[in-house]
């Protein structure tokens, strides 16, 4: 089994509050450059179609999918953006709108359903992923996306949590939330409250599930939701909670510092830190290995921070094979080679073609295409898995 591994790491955050509602987001793609056995792979030739493209123009996100190219522009006024869907299918999504968005600089998008959410720190817009239509609007609430669901803040201090692709309420309540999680199962929700009491609720329908005041303990750290665990990560210790009713499980102390990530990694929990990647057993928090100098981890490779690669054992840590340097998307590995980037198999190491002009940066695969950075915009191809 294979560890899931991230690429370079963020930087370490403030251990204090994040701004209210500020979207979690996920981090992108990560590293990767097989050389499998010492073999070298002649270089093939092939160039992949390029099917679409923002021409050089500059975004502010894009998202791909097996369908379509979405993307987010800057509109020629200053309280509005431009999102734009392009089609890299027959019948794909084929529109252009614009969306009365303030912070261009900090947007998002995400596909969930049948809907495209574009959101800023505070405002959530919901599009119709067919045709860029408003599905429904939360108004000038504060709002945020968790799951499947949006939670909106109204002025007089009520919670709504309406349902992403409808906008029906599921459920309101009067309670303190500045900050807010979901679990991966959508069926939990983690709230924060000024005062940093900390409370559970139903998903569902708003029940409260547990309750517990936290203190200086959350005030310096981090929370991150992952099965049925609430993990906060401080400077230098990790405690577990139970997320159905928050009591303390187990804390532990990792060796590497500021753990920001929290991961399964087969039967143990892998925690990444600044120097490192240590392995918890996930019912006691007792170390079972580390590896140091390892900062990322993602698509099953573990990333130094001098780009290079390896995959790693998860039971016990050790390299199982060496990796060169380069750059993971989805199952491809990308690899810089003068003035193109050779695409090859992440797992077999098989050349498939190059992409000329382009670095493997940025670079996000779905389906059988890849979109990656070109000039300041976004250049997406169809990769052609053939044998070289």
């Amino acid at each position: 089994m294979l560890i899931d591994l991230d690429v370079a790491p963020p930087p370490v955050p403030p251990r204090s509050r994040r701004p209210p509602w500020r979207p979690i987001r996920v981090a992108v793609a990560a590293a990767v450059l097989l050389l499998l056995g010492g073999v070298t792979m002649a270089p093939r030739q092939v160039v992949f179609p390029e099917v679409a493209g923002t021409g050089g123009r500059s975004v502010s996100d894009s998202l791909v999918t097996p369908e379509a190219l979405y993307t987010v522009f800057d509109a020629t006024g200053d309280d509005s953006v431009e999102v734009v869907a392009q089609p890299l299918v027959a019948g794909g999504p084929s529109w252009q709108v614009e969306a009365p968005l303030l912070a261009a600089d900090s947007l998002s998008l995400s596909r969930i359903g049948s809907v495209l959410v574009v959101q800023d720190e505070v405002t959530v817009k919901i599009l119709d992923v067919a045709t860029g239509r408003d599905r429904w609007s939360a108004g000038d609430a504060t709002a945020l996306v968790l799951g499947d669901g949006v939670l909106i803040r109204d002025d007089d201090g009520e919670v709504r949590f309406a349902d992403v692709e409808t906008g029906t309420v599921r459920w309101r309540q009067r309670t303190d939330v500045i900050e807010a999680h979901a679990d991966a199962s959508g069926r939990y929700l983690f709230l924060i409250g000024t005062d940093l009491t900390v409370q559970v609720r139903s998903a569902a329908d708003g029940r409260l599930l547990a309750r517990r005041a936290m203190g200086e303990a959350l005030e310096e750290s981090i929370p991150v939701l992952a099965g049925d665990r609430v993990y906060l990560l401080g400077a230098s210790t990790v405690t577990a909670l139970r997320l159905t009713d928050l009591t303390t499980v187990w804390t532990a102390r990792p060796l590497v510092m500021h753990p920001t990530e929290v991961v399964p990694c087969g039967a143990v929990l892998c925690v990444r830190g600044q120097s490192g990647i240590s392995a918890l057993d996930p019912a006691t928090g007792a170390l079972r290995w580390t590896a140091p100098g390892w900062v990322g981890l993602s698509g099953g490779v573990a990333q130094r921070s001098d780009g290079r690669n390896a995959v790693l054992d998860p039971e016990t840590g050790t390299v199982v094979r060496h990796l060169g340097p380069g750059r993971v998307a989805g199952d491809l590995m990308l690899r810089l080679d003068g003035d193109r980037t050779q695409v090859t198999d992440l797992r077999t190491g098989r050349l498939y073609g190059t992409l000329p002009d382009v670095v493997p940066y940025g670079c996000t695969a779905a389906g059988e295409f890849l979109a990656c950075r070109k000039s300041g915009g976004v250049t997406v191809w169809r990769i052609i898995r053939t044998a070289s």
